[in-house]
């Protein structure tokens, strides 16, 4: 994982059960991602107006980067 090359182990948690888990940062950056990549789909599942909702964060993000 990406994040793991970044910031290293501090990324990560582990729980009473011993299940490894992203910390609520990274986990909200992967959930971000995965959004704007659903709008990209080509089945015609979602509306232009879904497509732009979950665009609109990643392109918030990218925007303020610049």
């Amino acid at each position: 994982m990406r994040v793991k090359e970044l910031v290293g182990d501090v990324a990560f948690g582990v729980d009473e059960s011993g299940d490894i888990f992203l910390h609520p940062k990274w986990r909200d950056a992967v959930e971000l991602l995965l959004q704007a990549g659903i709008s990209f789909e080509s089945d015609g599942l979602l509306s232009e107006l879904e497509k732009q909702i979950l665009r609109k964060p990643m392109e918030e993000v990218f925007r303020s980067n610049r």
